[in-house]
Order: C-alpha cells, then sequence, then structure tokens
C-alpha cells in the first residue's frame, strides 16, 4: 500500500489524551493486518489536478463529541457534491445535524464483540454493500474499531488522520499537527477528494 503523508500547519493549542486498549484487541488487530494483506489487493483511483474527484464517499464521523462539533460544518459540506454514507455510533449520532440523519448508519454497543470490534452482522453486511471510491476516517485521535472496520473494507482510496496505528490502515495520512485548526485540515481534505 502506497503512503502518502499531508501536513496542515500548526495555529492552535489543543489537548489530547490516549486511549486504553485490550490486548486481546491489540491482537486481533495485528491478526487481521496480517492476514489482510496477504489476500487483499485494492483497486487503483486514478487522480490528477484536472480530474474529477470522488463520486461516492463512506466517512467514519467521530466518536468525540468536541471535535463532532467542530466538524459540524465540514462534514454538511461533503451532503450536495458526492453520494456520502455516514458511519457513527448511536450514542453521538444526535449530535449531527438533522439533515445528515437519513444518511448515518450507527452502531450500537450490542453490536460490539468481546473482541472490541463490531460483530459480523446486519450492520457490517450493509457497509459491504456501499459502493465507494473513498474512505475518510474522521476520528483524530487512534480508534480501533475503526481502524478494524477500515481494514475490512475495499476502497481504493482510504484517508485517516495521522495516529500511531494509521499507518496501517489508511494509504493517505492527513498529519494534523496538536494545536492545528481543523479547518486547514479540511481544506486539505476537500482537495484530495476533488471537492471544492
Amino acid at each position: 500500500m502506497k503512503l502518502v503523508r499531508i501536513l496542515a500547519k500548526a495555529t492552535q493549542v489543543q489537548l489530547y489524551s490516549d486511549m486504553k486498549i485490550p490486548t486481546r484487541t491489540k491482537a486481533l488487530l495485528k491478526w487481521k493486518k496480517f492476514q489482510n494483506k496477504k489476500k487483499m489487493e485494492s483497486p487503483t483511483l486514478s487522480m490528477s489536478q484536472k480530474g474529477e474527484g470522488v463520486n461516492a464517499l463512506l466517512v467514519f464521523l467521530p466518536e468525540n463529541l468536541e471535535d463532532a462539533r467542530i466538524m459540524g460544518h465540514f462534514i454538511k459540506s461533503l451532503t450536495g457534491n458526492v453520494a456520502v454514507h455516514f458511519i457513527c455510533h448511536q450514542k453521538v449520532k444526535s449530535v449531527y445535524p438533522d439533515e445528515l440523519q437519513g444518511n448515518i448508519i450507527s452502531f450500537s454497543d450490542e453490536d460490539i464483540n468481546w473482541w472490541g470490534i463490531i460483530s459480523e452482522n446486519a450492520f457490517r453486511e450493509k457497509i459491504k454493500n456501499i459502493k465507494m471510491d473513498a474512505l475518510v476516517n474522521l476520528n483524530i485521535k487512534d480508534h480501533f474499531l475503526y481502524h478494524e472496520l477500515s481494514s475490512s473494507i475495499q476502497a481504493p482510496l482510504k484517508i485517516g488522520f495521522h495516529t500511531d496505528e494509521s499507518d496501517d490502515y489508511y494509504n493517505i495520512i492527513i498529519d494534523h499537527r496538536k494545536g492545528a485548526f481543523l479547518e486547514k485540515s479540511f481544506d486539505t481534505l476537500n482537495k484530495i477528494l476533488g471537492i471544492e
């Protein structure tokens, strides 16, 4: 998988916290990463300055409520330009604008198994049936449930913010520095996706 790193300039201070991940979840993700490297080769997607950008997008919405509020404007800007499906936890679904609710596929704690990932169920089947040009993870911090989900989804373009584990799951990484305005990262993301 070819990796592209994009840097957003730092101009504002934000706090970040570490997430405790159970050892069993880490072990499962390492195993899945090993298995996926052997069996899955993603199709390619051509990009150019004169290209049309993406037509269909799958977006993992932030779990952190503060990030969700900040990203609201950017998320609304995606709708109408491309076919977009959003994924988030049921507990944060109500934070997002009403006009997005019809495009949000949510999961609950009951969908998460002992390993800390979403079980094979109707939720996963619904996601597998979505045709997409790109997958975008808007979580600023490592969220292993979304990392695992992205590794099981076939998309030619997978974009995520830089975290300790992001290199293993995304082929374009936005290097959002602590203190950087998220808006700068969103501008970069829009340019990558071909959405103006």
